[in-house]
């Protein structure tokens, strides 16, 4: 629970200063380096492609962990954006060797708290994301479903392209 209330009290001393508002790129080249050591990537791409994965080359699993990681910033970058003094309750953290959840909530005013579980794996001592769920809802199965009927229907090239046309329209803002 450590490592994700200092990652996000990081987070959010960044979009809460008003220079972000000022300076948005320097800003979110701190935000990325904040949340990419706490991120397992690769392991997040490997679990979102999902049985697929086996059949991708060295270059090709290379090329999706950096288009799908971009995608991923640029989904959060706007939801962190949107952060505007809600209240994070940091709920319980559960704990089974190597493995942990660390439960939360985020609280808006006026509205139903909504439940941000991070799933972690301990790496040589650092505790690292490798899965989020919002309202019990895997991020990563979530994708794995949608890259899945992709890469049966159209191909690996096509996912890759739909990827890089979703990241491009998230930081255009749309």
């Amino acid at each position: 629970m450590a490592a994700v209330k200092d990652t996000v009290d990081q987070v959010l001393a960044i979009v809460g200063n008003p220079q972000y508002k000022s300076a948005p790129s320097a800003e979110r080249d701190r935000l990325r380096a904040v949340v990419a050591p706490r991120f397992d990537f690769a392991e997040m791409s490997r679990s979102a492609m999902g049985y697929d994965w086996r059949n991708l080359s060295p270059a090709q699993r290379q090329q999706f962990v950096t288009v799908f990681t971009r995608l991923l910033e640029a989904s959060y970058m706007g939801k962190i954006e949107g952060y505007n003094g809600q209240k994070i309750e940091y709920v319980k953290q559960t704990r089974n060797g190597d493995y942990a959840e660390v439960y939360t909530n985020i609280i808006p005013s006026g509205g139903d708290a909504i439940s941000i579980d991070y799933r972690l794996k301990n790496e040589n001592g650092t505790w690292r994301v490798y899965d989020v769920l919002i309202d019990n809802i895997s991020l990563v199965g979530n994708y794995r479903a949608q890259f899945h009927r992709i890469m049966t229907d159209k191909g690996y090239n096509e996912l890759i392209t739909l990827i890089k046309n979703k990241e491009q329209s998230l930081d255009a803002g749309s």
